[in-house]
């Protein structure tokens, strides 16, 4: 499922330029995970109908297909997520 979801949408293309310029110019370094990362985080959170990240955070520590879908080598802690609901979400 995820192979073809990766096959057939490219996510970078779909983030608007506007949005990946204010979510990486938003802080003075280098995002440690990325916004296509943080997107995927979302969608899949939704499609699985999931109502708190917490409980997602748990699947992608348990599952490497998912925590690879989603881009994360290191997984973020509840507060980087909470923090990106926030500012860019709605």
């Amino acid at each position: 499922m995820f192979h073809l979801f990766n096959s057939y949408i490219e996510i970078d293309k779909l983030i608007p330029t506007s949005f990946k310029q204010d979510y990486y110019s938003a802080v003075g370094s280098p995002r440690r995970y990325s916004l296509s990362s943080m997107v995927k985080f979302f969608i899949l959170k939704n499609i699985l109908a999931i109502s708190e990240s917490k409980q997602l955070l748990h699947i992608l520590h348990l599952s490497k297909e998912i925590r690879s879908f989603c881009g994360f080598t290191k997984l973020p802690n509840e507060s980087q997520i909470s923090r990106f609901n926030t500012n860019y979400v709605n």
